[in-house]
């Protein structure tokens, strides 16, 4: 028999309770902080049992770390520690624990389910984590060990392997006596999973129809067969298209022989698509996961410079190609006060593209078998809006300056911007996907730099171009 789901969290209570005290949290770690100055530790203690795990979390992550570490050890005492720390963001979770002792770590990982666990020791110095899985039994030492070694991202690395399964050999009314046996142990029971000797996966029994079934019938003749499986080696997105699209509470993971050997349920998958969308608008950004609000400043530093710094390099690429029109500008001075429009309106216009596509590739809806149609598309929608928007600006720069030839040049500047910018849009995510990178990486930055420096390009180009056509600057030899 496979082993059974523990409840290592204490049940939680309502969240009525913890919302009324999280509308002002700001006073809440303001009173915390003075009852742990004064030692009011019973006080400290009967404030935090009203509030969810996830509720003092939020509160930790505003207090200082040295309080912190402090509540977390009353926590403890309450049976919310383990609890409250799994809530936490990983490199803060790394930093709070790195000063407890092994010991107190290793009672945290007991009391949290195994995958929660596996995510606290790999966030852990090598060493500190080797001295927590000594503090362990051998069991839990190789149960985690086996998650730690799937690689990150794989499904292996968020199930949890302690699955409710029982043999497809008992009746329902020992698998029933099996179930209130283990009772206290359980938690989210919904489905129970039926396994051969071998551990092969045979089907699934919901609770309902096995309180339905009669005594004598055997788990397997009442079963369902399993028509949707995971494997430890398939990537975590896979697995959250696999429920969302299926519809699903939870899913059993099998390895190639059909063992069953996890289960990975809905709230694994919520946390899954919170790190992907963090991960999204962080790679867009070109930041860092593990740059976080309350990041101390050189880390967050020391995470945001090189991407500034290459940023930095873009802006001297646009400057230099706006010097590189000096004498147009020097000219026709009213050209400078129309460049932030031209480049302004092809960022935005590229950022819409550059969303639609992010978000297509991170949905499976765009493939590189619709990947031209795609793009043929974004540079429709951005030639028809270049259109219209050319049109408007036509009649804004000529009553503007009471200069016909002004408004003709803004309105080019910007249908010529907005179709590059829907080129770059599209095609930046499909060239980083293509070479096997995150589409979102830094893509913010590439769409910018093609954004100013083309369109600079374009507007002032035709301006040099067409200005001494229009007699509005004299022709040059």
């Amino acid at each position: 028999m496979a082993r059974s789901s523990s409840t290592k969290q204490p049940q939680s209570p309502s969240r009525t309770g913890s919302f009324v005290e999280l509308k002002r949290p700001e006073r809440l770690v303001k009173l915390l902080h003075r009852l742990l100055q004064t030692g009011q530790h019973r006080k400290i203690e009967s404030i935090l049992a009203r509030l969810h795990p996830a509720d003092i979390a939020d509160i930790l992550m505003l207090m200082p770390i040295p309080d912190t570490r402090e509540l977390i050890r009353l926590l403890f005492r309450l049976r919310k520690g383990a609890a409250t720390v799994a809530e936490l963001p990983p490199v803060y979770m790394a930093e709070l624990l790195e000063d407890f002792e092994p010991a107190m770590i290793a009672e945290f990982v007991r009391r949290i389910d195994p995958d929660d666990a596996a995510d606290i020791l790999q966030d852990l110095p090598d060493e500190k984590q080797h001295q927590v899985l000594q503090a362990l039994e051998i069991d839990e030492v190789e149960e985690l060990r086996q998650l730690l070694a799937y690689a990150e991202d794989t499904v292996g690395s968020i199930m949890n392997p302690d699955v409710f399964a029982l043999p497809a050999n008992l009746t329902v009314d020992e698998a029933i006596r099996k179930i209130r046996a283990e009772g206290e142990h359980l938690r989210n029971v919904v489905d129970v999973y039926v396994v051969d000797e071998e551990q092969q996966l045979v089907g699934v029994v919901s609770m309902r129809d096995l309180l339905l079934a009669p005594d004598e019938a055997t788990l397997e003749s009442i079963a369902r067969p399993v028509s949707v499986t995971l494997t430890p080696e398939m990537s975590e997105d896979d697995a959250a298209s696999v429920i969302a699209r299926y519809d699903l509470f939870a899913v059993p993971v099998v390895d190639a022989n059909e063992k069953l050997v996890g289960v990975v349920t809905v709230d694994d998958i919520v946390d899954v698509l919170t790190d992907a969308a963090t991960e999204e608008i962080y790679s867009m950004a070109a930041l860092d996961e593990d740059d976080r609000v309350f990041s101390p400043p050189l880390r967050s530093v020391r995470l945001r410079l090189p991407w500034l710094t290459l940023n930095f390099a873009t802006a001297l690429l646009a400057a230099f190609t706006v010097g590189l029109f000096e004498d147009v500008i020097s000219q026709a001075v009213v050209l400078a006060a129309m460049m932030p429009i031209v480049a302004g309106m092809g960022g935005n216009s590229g950022s819409q593209t550059l969303t639609v596509m992010i978000r297509g590739i991170a949905l499976g809806e765009l493939k590189p078998v619709n990947a031209r149609k795609a793009l043929m598309k974004e540079v429709a929608v951005g030639l028809v809006n270049g259109i219209i928007l050319a049109g408007i600006g036509f009649v804004i720069g000529w009553l503007w300056q009471d200069a016909w030839w002004l408004g003709l040049l803004l309105g080019l500047g910007i249908l010529v911007n907005l179709v590059l910018a829907a080129l770059a849009g599209a095609l930046i995510p499909l060239t980083l996907k293509r070479l096997g990178l995150d589409p979102a990486l830094g893509s913010t930055i590439i769409l910018t730099t093609v954004t100013d420096v083309c369109g600079f390009f374009a507007f002032l180009g035709l301006a040099r171009i067409l200005l001494p056509l229009f007699g509005v600057l004299p022709h040059t030899s």
